[in-house]
């Protein structure tokens, strides 16, 4: 990741960067290994399970998020 990558304080803002919050919101936030046996990883990995558009056609959207030096980045996010 380059310079212009930000970094933020919680695993929600991460996830919910780039998006209009009018049109999504967090439904919830898990540890990635609660998430999949796959995933096994440690408290600096988190997915985020978003709702996009509008009530009541929301969409499910999931980010994946670690933690670096303190601050969450997005990494790969599918729906």
């Amino acid at each position: 990741m380059g310079p212009e990558t930000k970094g933020y304080l919680t695993p929600d803002e991460a996830a919910l960067s780039g998006f209009d919050p009018r049109f999504a919101r967090v439904v919830r936030v898990v540890r990635s290994q609660d998430w999949s046996e796959a995933l096994v990883k440690d408290d600096d990995h988190m997915v985020v399970e978003l709702a996009t558009n509008e009530p009541p056609r929301e969409y499910p959207y999931f980010v994946f998020v670690e933690r670096r030096q303190g601050l969450w980045f997005e990494g790969m996010s599918h729906n």
